[in-house]
């Protein structure tokens, strides 16, 4: 009976992919026509727009209403943006997928943004990371910590975000 079934069902689909054959071919031509365009077009030197599906942020604080509001101000120029509450989550997380850029608030409650830094940079010497703090009595500490490539002091307002976030990854974001 399932063999049955899935014979019918395996049927079903190839009359369905038959009769829509000339819209599939089409569609077949009009992709392969888009992928000739880009390889044509040449890449631009310098700053580009940002692609999504090129670029990826994550972002690590404690704090889920700071935390929401830098993913929705990134997300709304365009980039991909995961986000993390503690350490421990974030390293797994950059473990396990590249990030172009790498937010860290300072404090966090499993460990210190610093020791993060270290052991992201540990294994991913390519990674831009950014430190973030609302103590101004670290800034010193921070310009001469090498496991990071820039720091802010909170609060940061949306355009200073995404500046930065421009400027780290060598892109021009739609605002």
């Amino acid at each position: 009976m399932a063999r049955k079934k899935k014979d019918e069902t395996t049927n079903f689909i190839l009359e369905t992919l038959k009769d829509h054959s000339a819209q599939l071919e089409l569609i077949l031509k009009e992709l392969t026509k888009l992928k000739k365009e880009s390889k044509k077009t040449k890449k631009k030197k310098g700053k580009r727009k940002a692609d999504p599906s090129l670029k990826s942020i994550l972002v690590v604080d404690d704090n889920q209403y700071l935390l929401k509001s830098y993913q929705h101000v990134l997300e709304s120029v365009g980039l991909n943006v995961d986000t993390s509450d503690k350490g421990l989550a974030a390293l797994y997380k950059s473990r396990m997928k590249h990030y172009d850029l790498i937010i860290i608030d300072l404090i966090l409650p499993d460990m210190g943004g610093d020791t993060l830094a270290k052991m992201i940079r540990d294994y991913d010497k390519k990674v831009k990371m950014v430190m973030i703090t609302g103590y101004q009595s670290y800034e010193e500490d921070l310009v001469s910590n090498t496991h990071i490539d820039e720091f802010l002091l909170k609060p940061i307002a949306p355009e200073s975000l995404i500046k930065l976030t421009e400027k780290m990854m060598n892109i021009q974001v739609a605002v």
